[in-house]
Formats: structure tokens, sequence, C-alpha cells
């Protein structure tokens, strides 16, 4: 599942937009694709969902095959928020994506820091493979 929360921040200009069929759902929508741009022909058979607003300090959960995105609005400002996969049952992370998960709910903050690895000056880390993220070759947990 999809877990989104957004804490604090420009979340009305800057957030989540989640997306539905606009008709007949079509098992091709669920095909397997090494990158998000080989899919964007999907993208004109669904519409937005109006009525879905993340609102601050709540968790949101959503299908993992839910199609969604960031929007932002000119002149938005910084939103703080956590977008993270939650397994449930007996399903593993992908081999090359396996150092974002954990078994239970890290003590981030007071135990250990995730440094992610990637900064905003610097060119971005080269991928694992097409179904890592983009820090999973950089990203270090440090403890405290």
């Amino acid at each position: 599942m999809n877990c989104f929360i957004p804490f604090f921040g420009d979340t009305k200009k800057n957030n989540l937009v989640y997306y539905e069929p606009k008709s007949k759902f079509d098992e091709n929508f669920l095909k397997t694709s090494p990158t998000y741009t080989n899919m964007q022909w999907v993208m004109k058979y669904y519409k937005p969902i109006k009525k879905i607003n993340p609102k601050s300090g709540f968790v949101h959960i959503s299908d993992y095959a839910s199609i969604h995105n960031t929007y932002r609005t000119k002149n938005c400002g910084t939103r703080v928020s956590i977008d993270t996969t939650i397994f449930v049952g007996n399903h593993k992370p992908h081999k090359d994506r396996k150092i974002e998960y954990r078994s239970k709910i890290p003590n981030i903050g007071l135990s250990e820091f995730v440094d992610a690895g990637q900064y905003e000056s610097e060119k971005p880390a080269r991928k694992i493979s097409i179904y890592s993220h983009y820090t999973s070759r950089v990203l270090k947990l440090v403890k405290f």
C-alpha cells in the first residue's frame, strides 16, 4: 500500500493528486514497466479525483497500483511529508530496494537518522537498476 502523511508546509498548493479510470478498467493498466514514461499512455484513460485532498497530520493509505503524483501550483511553498510503501502480508520488496524497508517502525530522529545521500546541488546518483529508487545506491542509516 502507499502511505502518505503531509505534516506541514504548503499542503494547499503542494500536495498529492490521485486518479481514477474515466470508464472501464483494463488489466493492461497494471503492466510492469521499467519506467513511468513507458506507461504514460494510461493517463488518457484516467481523470483526477477532485474530492480527495490529503490533509496535514492525517495518514492517507491507497492501493499501491493507484495512480498518484505530486502536484505543485505556481508559487507554491515547501511541503514536509512522508510518502512511502507499506507491505502487508508475506510480500518482499524488490531486491534493489530492500535497504528502504524495515520490519518495524524505526525511531527516526530519536535513535537514528536517514541520509538520502542526494543533495540539490549534486548530480543524482546512478540507480542500481530500473526498479530501484534513486536513493537506493547512496542511502545511509546513521545510528545515534
